[in-house]
C-alpha cells in the first residue's frame, strides 16, 4: 500500500540537503584512498637498489628528475583533497588520517619527507573539485559562483 506524505519546502530543502551531503561526505575520503591505492600500485613497479630507484620490468634506473616530480604531483592531489573536506567540513579527520598513512609509509621511502616536498603550481585542476585552476585565478565558476584560491597554492600563476 502506497502512502502519500506531505513535506513543506524547507522539510524538502532539508532532506535534499542531507542526501547531498551524505554523498559529498564519502567523496573526500574515496578520492584519497584513490590516491592512496594509485601511489601504491605506482610504487609496486618500482624498487630502491644501492639508493637508486629502478624500474623492475625494465631492469633499468629510473632518473632522479622524474622521481622529483612524482612527489609533487601526488603531494598536490592529498592537498587538494585536503582542502576540500576541510572547505566542506566534511570527515576532514579520516581524510588526514589516510594523508598521514601515505606520507608516512611506502611515500616516505620513496619520495621523501612530506613536508620538505614542494606543491606543482601549474596543475590545470584542483583533484578535489574537477574545477579546472583558471576558474580559481578568475574568482568564480562557469556558472559565475564564487570561489577561493587562498588555500590552492597549485592554482596560482
Amino acid at each position: 500500500m502506497k502512502k502519500i506524505i506531505r513535506l513543506t519546502e524547507s522539510e524538502l530543502i532539508r532532506v535534499v540537503k542531507r542526501i547531498i551531503a551524505e554523498d559529498t561526505e564519502t567523496n573526500g575520503v574515496q578520492k584519497i584512498t584513490d590516491i592512496k591505492n594509485q601511489i601504491e600500485k605506482v610504487l609496486d613497479y618500482y624498487s630502491i637498489v644501492d639508493g637508486k630507484v629502478i624500474d623492475k620490468e625494465l631492469n633499468k634506473e629510473i632518473s632522479p628528475e622524474t622521481i622529483k616530480k612524482l612527489g609533487p604531483y601526488y603531494k598536490t592531489k592529498i592537498e587538494s583533497v585536503l582542502v576540500g573536506a576541510d572547505e566542506d567540513n566534511m570527515q576532514v579527520g579520516s581524510v588526514n588520517s589516510i594523508k598521514d598513512e601515505i606520507a608516512n609509509g611506502p611515500f616516505k621511502d620513496f619520495f621523501g619527507e612530506y613536508d620538505q616536498i614542494g606543491i606543482n603550481k601549474n596543475q590545470i585542476q584542483d583533484y578535489y573539485t574537477d574545477i579546472r585552476c583558471e576558474y580559481f585565478r578568475k574568482g568564480m565558476d562557469r556558472s559565475g559562483n564564487p570561489l577561493s584560491i587562498k588555500n590552492r597554492p597549485w592554482c596560482t600563476k
